[in-house]
């Protein structure tokens, strides 16, 4: 019987199911803004999310459902961290360089969340 690219993805062939891992890397360099000014991409208040959060959301709710373990790997560039002056270009979102993962999307829009602060 010959298989279609469909039924590999949604699991149609019981042998064979699609499972994808998911990698993020947000943006925090200058050319996006602070988030406090209205005009940022990462621009959060009590009534509506960041264009980030929005994108970041449209896409996991998607891959959430290829990924078993539920893990997304989530990392920033272009940011000064706590306790160094320096623009890092690769960092953890979590800030936890031993597991960078992020547990499900609620997990990774936390992560990214408290990355702003």
């Amino acid at each position: 019987m010959d298989y279609t690219f469909l039924d590999f993805i949604t699991g149609g062939h019981l042998t064979f199911r699609t499972e994808l891992e998911f990698t993020v890397a947000i943006d925090f360099t200058k050319s996006n803004l602070p988030s406090g000014n209205m005009a940022s991409l990462h621009h959060v208040d009590d009534e509506s999310a960041s264009q980030y959060e929005i994108a970041i959301q449209a896409i996991a709710e998607i891959c959430q459902y290829y990924n078993n373990s539920q893990l997304f790997y989530a990392y920033g560039f272009g940011a000064r961290l706590p306790g160094d002056n320096r623009v890092n270009f690769h960092f953890p979102l979590n800030l936890t360089t031993n597991s960078p993962e992020c547990i499900g999307m609620d997990g990774l829009l936390n992560a990214y969340r408290d990355a702003l602060n």
